[in-house]
């Protein structure tokens, strides 16, 4: 599991109000968990209640995959005006958005958090531009753009997130608790139909492949590279590709092919693994072709994932061959 913990100097002006947290009755942590029960509403699914819950709070059937938690100092004039009595921890939304630092291609330059509570109250509006915790931010806004388990439109999705807003009496810091989580099962969900949101967040926490995603911007390039599939290209994206490559693909220059005396130019090499690609085969490093599995190592991996401690919030990284 991923776990990042972050710490920031949090302005006076951006807490609006914090006294409504302790003024509301919200269930205790030290309270028994919740017993599975049956709930028939029109409104939105709290997989809480619907679930029951873990020792952890997590909602029973789903795996933290994740735990992003941003500590913001407060002021002692923030302290002395908004203090609280009891331990608090309550359930929030957050909202999310990044600014650019040139358009919408340049890297964020800052991240707006806006927390509300349930009640639609803004608690606390928060401009967070300090580079050490950009990185964390932007997680946060991933998680953001996932259904929260407390108000879900659906009864089981397949990747959900809780936020939590945590105040302990004499302490000086605020605790924006962010968790991502994927639901507990067997069988693989169907790749093709998931949303781009969740399908990042498999990609980056359940099978470490972040890296793979760090330079690209064009959402469709990275549904591709999550996938392992390709959609149907157009001549000209063939022309870039083959004309215009990628200065760090040197497994083109690797291909083989049995039975031919003339060698390719290095451009047809890479058209001809430009096009394999698109056929579901990649070249490996000896210079051989070779199918990729993609659905067989989600299988994997989210198999090897459920079976080893998930109750410990534990999701071991694996390699699939």
């Amino acid at each position: 599991m991923t776990v990042v913990i972050k710490e920031a100097v949090l302005p006076d002006q951006a807490v609006k109000s914090i006294l409504p947290i302790s003024q509301c009755d919200f269930a205790s942590d030290d309270k028994p968990p919740l017993k599975r029960r049956k709930i028939t509403k029109a409104g939105p699914w709290n997989l809480s209640q619907e679930n029951g819950i873990s020792t952890t709070g997590i909602p029973l059937g789903y795996i933290p995959v994740a735990r992003l938690t941003l500590r913001m100092k407060l002021s002692t004039a923030l302290l002395e005006k908004h203090s609280v009595d009891s331990e608090i921890r309550i359930p929030v939304i957050v909202s999310a958005s990044s600014d650019s630092q040139h358009g919408t291609g340049g890297k964020p330059s800052c991240t707006q958090l806006e927390v509300t509570n349930y009640s639609g109250e803004q608690l606390i509006f928060y401009s967070c531009c300090e580079p050490a915790l950009l990185d964390l931010t932007k997680q946060i806004e991933l998680a953001c753009n996932l259904t929260p388990a407390d108000r879900s439109s659906t009864r089981a999705p397949v990747a959900c997130h809780q936020v939590y807003l945590r105040a302990s009496p004499g302490s000086e810091y605020l605790s924006l608790e962010t968790v991502i989580l994927w639901t507990e099962s067997l069988e693989t969900p169907d790749i093709n139909k998931l949303q781009d949101s969740t399908l990042e967040v498999f990609t980056q926490y359940v099978i470490q492949g972040g890296s793979l995603l760090s330079s690209m911007t064009d959402p469709a390039s990275r549904r591709e590279a999550m996938l392992g599939q390709y959609r149907e290209w157009t001549p000209r994206e063939f022309y870039n590709s083959v004309h215009v490559p990628d200065a760090a693909d040197t497994l083109a220059q690797n291909l083989k092919f049995p039975g031919m005396e003339c060698d390719l130019f290095p451009f047809q090499k890479r058209a001809v693994r430009w096009l394999l690609r698109r056929e579901g085969r990649d070249v490996q490093e000896d210079g051989r072709l070779a199918p990729i599995e993609t659905s067989r190592r989600w299988q994997c991996l989210l198999l090897q994932s459920i079976v080893h401690g998930f109750d410990q919030g534990l999701i071991p990284v694996v390699r699939c061959r």
